[in-house]
C-alpha cells in the first residue's frame, strides 16, 4: 500500500516540479503566456514614442533620398526640363523612388499625418510627388 501511495504522490507532483525546473518555451507553454525574448520591447506604444520614431523615420527619408534629375554621366543636377536627354536620370539616394515600395513608403506617411495630426510626413509626400522647383520646365 505504501508504493502505491508513493507512485500516487509521484506523478501527482512530478509535473509541477518538472515545470517550475524547466523555463517556458513555446513547446511547454501557450504562446500568450510567454514574453518574447528580442530587442525590441514589444507593448502597447504610447503615442510619444510613436511620434519620436516617425520623426525619426522622416528625417532619413528626408536626408537619403533626394528629388531631381541629373546627368547619369556627369552627376551634374539637371535645371531645366528642356534638356532631358538619354543620360538623365532621377538623382540616386538610398531607396527609389519610382517603385511599388515607394508607393508604399508614401502611402504610410499619409496614414501616419492622419493618424498622428502631424503634417510633416503629409507635407514631405506632396512635396516628392511633384517636380522639384529647380527642375520646372521654363516654357
Amino acid at each position: 500500500m505504501k508504493i502505491v501511495i508513493l507512485c500516487l504522490l509521484v506523478l501527482v507532483f512530478t509535473p509541477s516540479i518538472c515545470a517550475q525546473q524547466n523555463p517556458p518555451t513555446d513547446a511547454n507553454t501557450p504562446l500568450h503566456q510567454i514574453q518574447p525574448n528580442y530587442p525590441v520591447p514589444y507593448g502597447i506604444p504610447r503615442a510619444e514614442e510613436i511620434a519620436k520614431l516617425l520623426k525619426l523615420i522622416h528625417g532619413y527619408l528626408d536626408e537619403t533620398t533626394p528629388t531631381g534629375f541629373v546627368n547619369a554621366l556627369t552627376n551634374d543636377p539637371l535645371t531645366d526640363l528642356t534638356k532631358i536627354d538619354e543620360h538623365t536620370i532621377l538623382r540616386p539616394g538610398d531607396f527609389r523612388l519610382v517603385s511599388y515600395e515607394w508607393g508604399v513608403t508614401y502611402a504610410g506617411m499619409l496614414l501616419a499625418s492622419e493618424a498622428t495630426g502631424d503634417p510633416a510626413a503629409a507635407i514631405y509626400r506632396r512635396l516628392r510627388s511633384v517636380l522639384p522647383q529647380n527642375c520646372r520646365s521654363t516654357r
